[in-house]
């Protein structure tokens, strides 16, 4: 996410960089389009997708289904949202040379997805990757506890577990809700074009 931020405020701010890529004609527009349609459908996709399962999996209160999901979830993330996120930033940016000359050239609404897509990935980074471990652990900490008959709980684990499962899993649901707001935001800018479209 570093990288993919830097490289978007080195294009924004500087200009097309790399150069050999990111310079006009030297990868065909439609080239860019399609790499941008792909990626936009794996990064929301798999953002609504992940969230969709998660909540299901909450509601669903097994300890054995919460484990598997927890342990597998990195896995989605690493394979589909961060590479769909990485392609729809690059060709994006691709698409703005193309069109524009560069990112930094580029109608404000255009300007505005880019920073809004930052703003999701540290959003994404700070609340959703920086917890996939400690709802593993909570989880199977919980799963013990429960296999054991629950002997021995104090007020403070009675609370963690409100509703039958880790609070962290439940705290979660807050953070992949914001993010498919952000994955709805950013269609609706991609689409609407404030400030470019006349009704």
């Amino acid at each position: 996410m570093s990288l993919v931020s830097a490289f978007i405020l080195m294009n924004n701010f500087v200009g097309p960089w790399p150069q050999w890529l990111m310079s006009q004609g030297s990868v065909h527009e439609r080239v860019w389009f399609t790499l941008h349609m792909l990626g936009g459908m794996l990064f929301g996709g798999g953002i609504v997708l992940t969230t969709a399962i998660e909540y299901m999996v909450a509601q669903n209160k097994n300890e054995s289904v919460l484990s598997f999901w927890f342990d597998k979830v990195p896995l989605l993330d690493a394979a589909i949202v961060l590479p769909g996120l990485t392609l729809a930033m690059v060709s994006g940016t691709g698409l703005t040379a193309a069109h524009y000359g560069g990112l930094g050239l580029a109608p404000v609404h255009i300007q505005i997805v880019f920073y809004t897509l930052v703003a999701f990935a540290i959003w994404w980074a700070v609340t959703d990757l920086t917890t996939q471990g400690s709802a593993l652990e909570a989880v199977n900490e919980w799963s013990v506890s429960t296999a054991a008959g629950n002997g021995g709980d104090d007020d403070a684990t009675k609370e963690e577990k409100k509703d039958g499962v880790p609070d962290v899993v439940l705290r979660r649901t807050v953070s992949n809700v914001v993010s498919c707001l952000f994955v709805l935001a950013l269609y609706a800018i991609m689409v609407l074009k404030p400030g470019t479209l006349h009704y």
